[in-house]
């Protein structure tokens, strides 16, 4: 097969199978099919097209010219696992569809019950849903197990020995380097976050950091107090306002299409599908209101225009094929972040002074929160791949690794379910390291009201334009910055004091 057909094919596999994900997670299907979708494929997903991409790559005649058609490789390779991985992923979502548990004698399913958690107002009753979530998380266990079977045994017979090995050499990066070079952020920051989120639980819960329930993270991280400022009608006029005084209105990108519709089977976790960047981006919410709305929708929006200003003459292999998701999440972050900006949300949001102060430092809290979140599930990540099927190590080391740097207990039935898929935790960690950096960059170029500059769009939208042509590392290089500087980010946290006062 040509490598020009290889491309097509490809483009249109992955465009369907985005296409079929969307349709279920919007409620305008009952539930995916991808085994189908991959099963018309198998004359695309061959020994031969591996072989005829390899050969290629050999005679490349630039290094650029290589790196597109390494990225073929692998979607290849991800499209011949796929006919042993979709099946039980289907059978996962089927199963997690069915599960459900009783709570006041009316039942949830189980991703309704992390929902149900957020808007609980009684601890007791919090900590009782937690403990049903954890039990229907180990009825999914064993499914989960038999995907990892599978994705090992297909990664095997490609020679990669581990997960981990197959990522870094996707990715082109090495995570024991990335972590020490990381590591400083918690060093840096673990006294101010004892301090603060102790202080803050303390208040808000009576309880001590190191002796609360995993159970009222999604309580605390909604941030109830703060939801009188974004009442539901008035989310999608303040965000899209935001974008606008970025200099990057949703109309000017055509290929965006919003969806925020409130129909029956829609997920609430707002999304962002780019099937065929930049003419078909489709940015997927569900407005409630309320502050977890605002920052959903400045991030997955941050991605919808991410994808919908790539240039549209770029390969498809630098349009939709990435060697990692660092790229896009670190523009998803940049926009999210400003929520931890006091000077932003009081003249962009209209949230008045000494309320923007607050929400600033606990946005900021919540941000530490999950970055050393994000840490310990990489952490735990690479401690699992090197032995994926000792349950009971991996149980413990789960729960011990997640409660140690959060101070939030985590239970270790959730040892599968609380996992990224081809460590995509790292992408964020990388991303959210750059973000800072791209910030500082700004504030430098524009002052500290950078977001209220058109030029900022400008900026953004020049780099928007790349696709996924370059990662999260080669962006801050070209702004004359060292990839995983960790200061930028730590200077950042030194916020998060203001909660103190």
């Amino acid at each position: 097969m040509p490598y020009e057909e290889i491309i097509k094919r490809l483009e249109a596999y992955r465009a369907a199978l985005s296409e079929e994900d969307r349709l279920a997670r919007t409620g305008l299907k009952t539930k995916p099919d991808f085994a189908s979708i991959r099963a018309k494929e198998d004359d695309l997903f061959t020994d031969g097209s591996i072989m005829t991409v390899r050969e290629l790559m050999e005679r490349a005649p630039s290094a650029r010219r290589r790196d597109q058609m390494e990225r073929t490789l692998f979607a290849l390779l991800e499209g011949v696992i796929a006919a042993d991985t979709l099946p039980v992923e289907e059978r996962i979502l089927a199963k997690t569809a069915e599960l459900s548990a009783a709570i006041d004698g009316r039942s949830f399913g189980f991703h309704e019950m992390t929902e149900l958690m957020g808007s609980e107002e009684d601890p007791a009753k919090r900590e009782e849903i937690r403990r049903a979530q954890a039990g229907l998380a180990e009825e999914l266990a064993p499914l989960r197990i038999e995907h990892e079977h599978a994705l090992r045994q297909k990664l095997a017979a490609f020679g990669f020995g581990t997960i981990r090995e197959y990522a870094e050499t996707k990715k082109r990066v090495r995570y024991d380097v990335f972590l020490q070079k990381a590591l400083p952020i918690l060093e840096e920051t673990t006294g101010l976050y004892r301090r603060v989120m102790g202080d803050t639980l303390r208040r808000a819960y009576g309880k001590e950091l190191g002796d609360i329930s995993a159970a009222h993270v999604h309580h605390w991280r909604a941030g109830r107090e703060f939801d009188h400022l974004f009442p539901p009608e008035k989310v999608m006029p303040l965000c899209a306002g935001a974008f606008a005084t970025l200099g990057l209105p949703f109309e000017r990108a055509h290929g965006i299409r919003v969806d925020a519709e409130n129909r029956p089977g829609k997920r609430p976790r707002a999304v962002c599908y780019a099937p065929r960047a930049p003419e078909e981006v489709h940015l997927i919410l569900k407005p409630q209101g309320g502050f977890e709305d605002v920052r959903s929708f400045l991030h997955e929006g941050g991605h919808a225009l991410h994808f919908g200003h790539i240039d549209a003459a770029l390969p498809y292999e630098w349009r939709g094929l990435p060697r990692s998701h660092a790229m896009s999440e670190t523009f998803a972050f940049l926009i999210e972040h400003l929520t931890e900006n006091p000077l932003w949300l009081e003249h962009v949001m209209h949230v008045p002074k000494a309320a923007a102060e607050r929400l600033a430092a606990w946005s900021l809290l919540g941000g530490l929160f999950m970055l050393r979140r994000h840490m310990a599930k990489l952490t735990y990540e690479l401690a699992f791949d090197e032995k994926p099927f000792d349950a009971p190590r991996n149980r413990e080391i789960y729960s011990k690794t997640l409660s140690d740097l959060t101070g939030f207990a985590y239970e270790p039935e959730f040892w599968l379910e609380d996992m990224d898929g081809v460590f995509y935790g790292a992408d964020h960690l990388r991303a959210w390291i750059a973000s800072a950096q791209v910030e500082e960059h700004l504030v430098r170029k524009y002052g500290d009201r950078w977001f209220l500059k058109r030029d900022t769009g400008s900026f953004l939208k020049e780099h928007f334009a790349k696709g996924v042509s370059i990662d999260a590392e080669e962006l801050v290089q070209s702004l004359g910055m060292t990839a995983w500087d960790p200061l930028p980010l730590i200077r950042k946290f030194d916020g998060v004091s203001r909660l103190l006062r």
